[in-house]
């Protein structure tokens, strides 16, 4: 029994020399035409005649064919058809069990664990994310009373402090002579 492989390739190679059977064929069939019409031209009646009857035997072979031409091709396409649909089948059956080996491996106590964790996480995030969100009210800020805290505070007697460029060096200790009061 041949293979599948050889089959289609046997299939193909039939398609081929049938449809150089069918070119040949119809060549033929067109220097017939011309000889009938050139025996007609010059009153050859019986000869015309002749390649008309030859003209219309070769055409009922060129039918059949034809015929046999798209049943071949009909027989090659339902051959690479199930050639393809056993490869889907194949693969189809290679992804189920790749399935279910995973499946096998998945413990479904665990993914309720995750899936709780998540949620409570979740949860929390829009907790924090309804904190940042809400609107803090610090009131309204009256203009006058500003006024009238700025001017108490250059009012009263505050140690003069310089300002000092010496930026503080947070890996020494050394940061106690850091600003020297006058």
């Amino acid at each position: 029994m041949l293979k599948k492989e050889e089959t289609l390739e046997t299939l193909s190679s039939t398609i081929d020399a049938l449809d150089m059977r069918l070119k040949s064929m119809a060549y033929a069939m067109q220097e017939i035409k011309k000889r009938a019409l050139q025996h007609r031209e010059f009153g050859d009646v019986l000869r015309a005649r002749q390649e008309v009857r030859r003209y219309k035997q070769k055409e009922a072979t060129y039918m059949k064919f034809v015929a046999l031409l798209g049943n071949v091709q009909s027989v090659y396409d339902q051959i690479n058809d199930m050639v393809a649909f056993g490869d889907i089948a194949n693969i189809m059956g290679q992804a189920n069990t790749q399935m279910e080996r995973l499946l096998g491996s998945i413990n479904l106590d665990n993914i309720d664990k995750i899936m709780d964790s998540l949620e409570e996480n979740m949860n929390q995030s829009m907790d924090v994310a309804n904190a940042l969100g809400r609107e803090t009210s610090v009131g309204i800020i009256d203009d006058d009373e500003l006024d009238n805290q700025l001017d108490l505070l250059t009012t009263m007697n505050l140690p003069n402090v310089p300002i000092t460029t010496n930026p503080i060096d947070l890996r020494n200790d050394n940061n106690s002579k850091v600003a020297e009061f006058g």
